[in-house]
């Protein structure tokens, strides 16, 4: 009897060594999918793109391909899907790290810079094609809206409820100012991502903050000069937009600059 639970406990520690490595192998066949059908639905977009280019460019077969994905829609949502926590986790890192940077001379630098990151990342080949152009298209209009806002609406409205914490706003941020903005952001970000003629990051920026200000009661003119603040600390730049109204000079800089680039 001793002899054959030593065996059975034997057998079990075996059975969970081996699952181990199937695991992690798992896993490794997952991630090379998803990296090689990124790269295919930025060069040639979701339609062009074949399951068999796929699974050459991952070096996997194709019945590993159907073991972790439906089809192939369901691969690009898994695709679509990091993506879009990519680019929001990117946003708010840098919001963060602004706010804790110029958070006492300027309230409204961490939610700028993580619009700044979202319209960088909007311009980025692999999340205008995979996101912005054919994302809607293959998930479906209103789960990709129901995604992208759900993400959005809480990164918004913890950046709005900073501002109103520093006194920056003077109300608290309302479901319906919150979703505005989102559709603003958004909107502005398509434009980017499109290429619009006239569409320039460092202007939208500051017309954003520049509605921002004049919420808080602090107007901002339409040709207040701009300042761009730029901070170098531990290998990371940090640039934020100075549209406080103020001349110049009060503000320690000397006139160089009149208005956006």
């Amino acid at each position: 009897m001793l002899s054959t639970a030593f065996s059975e406990i034997s057998f079990i520690m075996s059975s969970k060594a081996q699952s181990q490595p199937q695991q992690q192998r798992a896993l490794a066949t997952r991630a090379a999918l998803v990296q090689a059908a990124r790269t295919a639905f930025t060069e040639d977009g979701f339609s062009k793109t074949s399951i068999d280019t796929i699974v050459t460019m991952a070096g996997v077969t194709k019945g590993a391909l159907f073991h972790h994905f439906r089809d192939k829609a369901d691969l690009f949502r898994e695709v679509w899907l990091s993506l879009e926590k990519e680019m929001n986790e990117e946003a708010n890192r840098a919001a963060s790290h602004s706010n804790r940077s110029f958070g006492k001379d300027n309230p409204y630098a961490g939610f700028i810079t993580g619009r700044r990151v979202y319209f960088e990342i909007a311009e980025r080949p692999d999340y205008r094609r995979i996101v912005m152009m054919d994302g809607a298209a293959v998930i479906g209009e209103y789960e990709w809206r129901r995604v992208d806002s759900a993400m959005a609406f809480h990164t918004i409205e913890t950046g709005l409820n900073n501002l109103y914490e520093h006194g920056a706003i003077r109300t608290p941020p309302t479901k319906a100012l919150v979703i505005m903005i989102q559709g603003a952001v958004n909107g502005a970000g398509f434009a980017i991502a499109r290429g619009e003629e006239g569409i320039h990051r460092d202007d939208l920026l500051a017309r954003i903050e520049a509605a921002l200000r004049e919420e808080a009661g602090m107007q901002v003119a339409a040709d207040a000069p701009i300042i761009l603040k730029v901070r170098i600390d531990d290998n990371r730049v940090t640039i934020s937009v100075d549209t406080s109204g103020e001349p110049l000079h009060k503000r320690g800089h000397e006139p160089a600059v009149k208005g956006p680039p």
